[in-house]
């Protein structure tokens, strides 16, 4: 027995190292391992405490875009109203280009109008937003300066028709005036325009009648834009593209002589807006001849034609007659009329 204890205390004493060896092996594994425990618990607390951040700026990170009330500016064309766009988001907020018909007032004429592209309103800013477009309604004053315009909830919005000039911007745009587009015309739609009730029929020969933008038929009649606001809406701002088109090519083509040439820009502002004019009396049976043009003209400079010597006058009067001439014949080749009437002078 005494041999074999001290076989025994011999083995223990010799395997004692290897014992003590494995014991600290086990515990360096464990000390190890509850180190990666509590480290992988300190990362995630962190992550956890963070979330609520992150939700608070995903809520922040969002498009928060308030519109204004539109002000008329009191023009007739050019910029005729304006619009404040408030940012109140995080993000820059890119406007949607816009081309829309505003309907008239009890008082004041209807137009139609633009949002230009390329505008953009950075976060926690206001912009002042130009419309850019023409009063339709020769017979009507335009609406008075920093007066409210009609509610954009009753702007009729079209999808742009000069398809060169649809945004093409591939980031998120948005629109201020809210609403569906409306497809703009298309010959398609004559029937259900004459189909209308505010489509009134006029059989009476006439040598001067409206004629359906991009074809060669004429309306034989005209249109209430009360009663049918929206087929109203889509010939006119048919019209308006049409004219825009022909005073830019005869303008370029050197086709057109005026007093305003020297200003191009002007004179562009003025056969457009006054052949708009000229299209929509006869769309909607309206009268807006040459004396009526001549009376616009007076009316602005009334003060200083009482000034102006004979010689002056005559000079006025023939400048008168080329402004005429020049808005009847951008008219006539834009398509939007047809015929020849004494009193509009071509």
């Amino acid at each position: 027995m005494t041999c074999i204890s001290a076989n025994r205390h011999l083995r223990f004493t010799l395997l004692r190292p290897y014992f003590r060896m494995r014991s600290g092996l086990q515990w360096a594994i464990r000390v190890r391992v509850a180190v990666l425990f509590f480290a992988a618990v300190w990362v995630s607390f962190p992550m956890l405490a963070q979330e609520p951040k992150s939700d608070s700026l995903k809520v922040r990170n969002t498009f928060d875009m308030r519109v204004g009330n539109p002000r008329s500016t009191g023009r007739s064309s050019g910029v005729v109203a304006t619009v404040n766009v408030e940012n109140n988001g995080s993000r820059p907020i890119d406007l949607k280009r816009q081309f829309f018909y505003v309907p008239p007032s009890k008082t004041g004429s209807g137009y139609v109008g633009r949002i230009p592209r390329g505008l953009k309103v950075e976060p926690d800013t206001t912009l002042l937003v130009e419309v850019h477009g023409y009063r339709i309604n020769a017979s009507r004053p335009p609406v008075g300066d920093g007066e409210a315009m009609p509610p954009a909830s009753r702007w009729i919005v079209f999808t742009e028709i000069d398809s060169s000039a649809i945004d093409t911007t591939p980031h998120t745009t948005l629109a201020i005036i809210s609403g569906p587009e409306q497809r703009p015309f298309r010959p398609s739609d004559i029937p259900d325009i004459l189909a209308s009730t505010g489509f009134i029929s006029d059989t009476v020969l006439r040598t001067l009648s409206a004629i359906f933008p991009s074809t060669i038929q004429p309306v034989q009649g005209t249109i209430d834009p009360v009663a049918s606001p929206t087929d109203f809406a889509a010939l006119l701002t048919a019209v308006v593209v049409r004219v825009e088109w022909a005073a830019t090519q005869m303008i370029k083509g050197g086709e057109i002589k005026t007093p305003l040439s020297e200003d191009r820009h002007r004179e562009y502002e003025t056969l457009v807006l006054h052949a708009v004019w000229f299209a929509t009396s006869v769309l909607t049976g309206e009268e807006y001849t040459r004396e009526d043009f001549a009376k616009e003209i007076h009316g602005r400079s009334s003060s200083s034609d009482q000034k102006l010597t004979a010689v002056e006058k005559e000079e006025l009067s023939k400048g008168i007659d080329d402004l005429w001439s020049a808005i009847s014949r951008v008219a006539l080749r834009a398509g939007v009329v047809a015929g020849i009437n004494a009193g509009i002078g071509y």
